[in-house]
C-alpha cells in the first residue's frame, strides 16, 4: 500500500462521516450548494469539478450518499477537490486520520504481496460503517 493509496483511503473515510452526516441532515447540503454556486460563478481552474459536483447534488440524496464513497475513478477524482471540507470538525477529522493511519501501518506489517495487501485493503473499506 503506497502513500497515495493512504490519502485515498483517508478520502473514503472522511467522505464516509460526511455521508452519515448529511444522511442525519440533508439541510447541510444548502451551504454546499451555495459554495459551489459561488465557485462556478468565478470560474478558474476548479471550475469543472464545481460543476460536476453540483450536478451530483442534484441526484437523489441515496445515490449522493453512494457516490461519496464509491471506489470508482470518477468518484476518487472528484473528492480531491471536494465541497464538503469543513463539513466535520478538526477533532473528528483527526481522528478518521489517525485511525486510518493505524490501520495502514498493522496492514503494512503484515508479510504479504502488495496484491494481498490490496485486496485486504479493500475488504476492510468495503466492511466499514459509522
Amino acid at each position: 500500500m503506497s502513500l497515495h493509496d493512504l490519502a485515498e483511503e483517508r478520502s473514503i473515510a472522511y467522505h464516509r462521516a460526511v455521508a452519515a452526516r448529511i444522511e442525519r441532515d440533508p439541510s447541510l447540503l444548502e451551504g454546499v450548494r451555495a459554495r459551489l454556486d459561488a465557485t462556478i460563478a468565478a470560474g478558474g481552474r476548479s471550475l469543472p469539478y464545481a460543476q460536476a459536483w453540483r450536478r451530483l447534488l442534484e441526484r437523489p440524496l441515496p445515490e449522493l450518499l453512494a457516490f461519496l464513497v464509491d471506489g470508482g475513478e470518477e468518484a476518487r477524482a472528484l473528492r480531491q477537490s471536494t465541497p464538503f471540507a469543513g463539513l466535520l470538525e478538526p477533532a473528528e477529522r483527526w481522528r478518521i486520520w489517525r485511525e486510518v493511519r493505524a490501520r495502514f501501518e498493522r496492514l503494512e506489517r503484515l508479510p504479504l504481496s502488495d496484491e494481498r495487501r490490496a485486496a485486504i485493503a479493500a475488504t476492510i473499506r468495503g466492511l466499514q460503517v459509522s
